[in-house]
């Protein structure tokens, strides 16, 4: 098989890459100075609220549309109501460390520390409010639903999604968020 010297040759290899994605990658996207955000958190809770408060027919319609038709409607209130306290209370940093003009947000789920979110100060102040609370409600999935983005809104393959990919993939919930408190 392989070597004591082998398994140790790898294990520093897979380190030292390891530890450059973090200094190099990582670490830079986790600093800024906290912001507020009272209104887009406002707005962000209010579009929470108006999905879980809809109507059933519309939930089960919107759902539909998303791909999410096999989980109840009382699922998906109860899922959405699990992003309140994160979309009230999470810790959200500005980074201008970032060069990724595409992405608006991100979080680092599970990793170090509370839980954060941080913005990209090189686009946020462009963005429209309420894509702005989009990328809250986004984001706060991750942290408190544990999603994944199997594919953005954007993307030829998030028409595709089904089952376990369409419930877990942040921008599913989110859109469906999205669309009904655009409804309502």
């Amino acid at each position: 098989m392989f070597s004591n010297r082998t398994i140790i040759i790898l294990y520093v290899v897979v380190s030292i890459f390891l530890w450059y994605d973090f200094l190099y990658n990582r670490l830079p996207n986790t600093y800024g100075p906290k912001v507020a955000l009272k209104p887009v958190r406002k707005l962000a809770l209010s579009m929470s609220v108006k999905t879980i408060e809809s109507d059933k027919n519309v939930l089960n319609k919107a759902m539909h549309m998303e791909h999410l038709h096999h989980i109840p409607a009382l699922k998906m209130r109860w899922m959405i109501s699990q992003l309140l306290p994160c979309l009230n209370r999470v810790k959200i940093r500005n980074n201008t460390e970032t060069s990724d003009v595409n992405t608006s947000a991100w979080v680092f789920p599970n990793r170090w520390g509370e839980d954060t979110i941080w913005i990209n100060g090189n686009v946020w102040d462009e963005m429209p409010e309420d894509f702005k609370a989009r990328s809250l409600i986004h984001e706060c999935t991750h942290l408190i639903l544990k999603t994944l983005d199997y594919a953005y809104i954007h993307q030829e393959k998030y028409s595709g999604l089904r089952g376990y990919n369409a419930t877990y993939n942040a921008d599913s919930i989110t859109n469906l968020i999205h669309m009904i408190s655009y409804f309502n």
